[in-house]
C-alpha cells in the first residue's frame, strides 16, 4: 500500500470523470491524514547552532524510513491510524528528520482503534520491536 491511490475512470449519464478505485479506503485515510510540514529554516539554524548533535554517525540510519513505511501499513491495514508522537514528532518538526543522537522512534494509536492483541501482533511482526508501552488499555 502506498498513498498514491489507484485511480479509475466514472462513466454517470453523460460526464466522466477519474476518481480512487477504493473510495472507502480513500474516504477512511482523508479523515485521519493531517501532514505537518516541517520547519526548514529552522532546521538550518538549528545546524548551524548545534553542529555537535550533528557531526557523528547517527544512531538510527535513514533505513528505518522504510520501515516506518510499512509499519504505517501494516497498522492502517489493521483498521489503526499510525501517528508519530514525543521526541520522533518532535525531531521531524524541528529537525526534518530522525534525531541524531536518538535510539528509538516513538509512535501512538488512537485508544479507540487499539485491540487486545496490538501489542503481540507488533512483537510477533517481522520488522519492528515493541520495547516499551505507555498508556496501557486497563
Amino acid at each position: 500500500m502506498n498513498f498514491r491511490f489507484a485511480v479509475v475512470k466514472y462513466r454517470m449519464e453523460n460526464e466522466s470523470f477519474v476518481g480512487p478505485a477504493d473510495w472507502i479506503r480513500f474516504v477512511w485515510t482523508l479523515q485521519r491524514s493531517r501532514f505537518i510540514s516541517c520547519e526548514k529554516d529552522f532546521a538550518a539554524r538549528y545546524r548551524q547552532t548545534y553542529p555537535q548533535f550533528f557531526s557523528g554517525k547517527p544512531r538510527i540510519q535513514n533505513g528505518i524510513i522504510l520501515t516506518l513505511q510499512r509499519f504505517r501499513n501494516w497498522a492502517i491495514e489493521r483498521g489503526m491510524t499510525p501517528m508519530l508522537c514525543a521526541g520522533t514528532l518532535l525531531g521531524w518538526y524541528r529537525e526534518c528528520g530522525i534525531i541524531t543522537y536518538t535510539h528509538d522512534i516513538d509512535f501512538t494509536v488512537f485508544i479507540e482503534e487499539h485491540y487486545d492483541k496490538f501489542p503481540d501482533d507488533v512483537m510477533n511482526s517481522s520488522f519492528i520491536e515493541l520495547s516499551l508501552r505507555f498508556n496501557k488499555v486497563s
